[in-house]
C-alpha cells in the first residue's frame, strides 16, 4: 500500500477448523483456562527461589552470548539457537543453571586458547 502499511490476510475459516481438530487429535481436548494449577495457592518461597534461579540462568546465558563476539568466536548463530533450548523447557532450575554455567565455561576456555 502507499503509506506503507500492509493489507489485512484473510484466511479462510476453515483452515483454522482443521487446525483445531488436528491439535486436538494430537494434543487432546484443551484443558481449564489458566492450566491445571488454576486457583492452586502458590508457595511464595518456592516462587520466590524459582524466579532468582531464572534471573541467575539469564545472566548466564546472557554471558554466553557476549561470548560469540570474541574473535574468532567460539560459537557461530547456529549453536546459540541449539543451545536456547534449555530456556524453554528447564529455565527456574538448578539444571539450567548448571547447563549454562558449564556451556559459558566452555565457551571462555576456547576463548582463552586463542586469544
Amino acid at each position: 500500500m502507499p503509506d506503507g502499511t500492509h493489507a489485512p490476510i484473510h484466511y479462510p475459516r476453515e483452515l483454522f477448523t482443521a487446525m483445531d481438530a488436528h491439535t486436538v487429535e494430537l494434543w487432546g481436548p484443551p484443558g481449564p483456562p489458566g492450566g491445571p494449577d488454576a486457583g492452586r495457592n502458590v508457595d511464595r518461597a518456592a516462587l520466590v527461589e524459582t524466579m532468582r534461579l531464572a534471573r541467575a540462568g539469564t545472566h548466564l546465558w546472557d554471558e554466553c552470548l557476549r561470548a560469540g563476539c570474541a574473535r574468532p568466536s567460539p560459537w557461530t548463530g547456529f549453536d546459540s539457537f541449539f543451545h536456547r533450548a534449555p530456556i524453554v523447557a528447564m529455565r527456574g532450575t538448578r539444571e539450567y543453571n548448571a547447563y549454562y554455567r558449564m556451556l559459558r565455561d566452555e565457551l571462555h576456555a576456547f576463548m582463552e586458547l586463542f586469544a
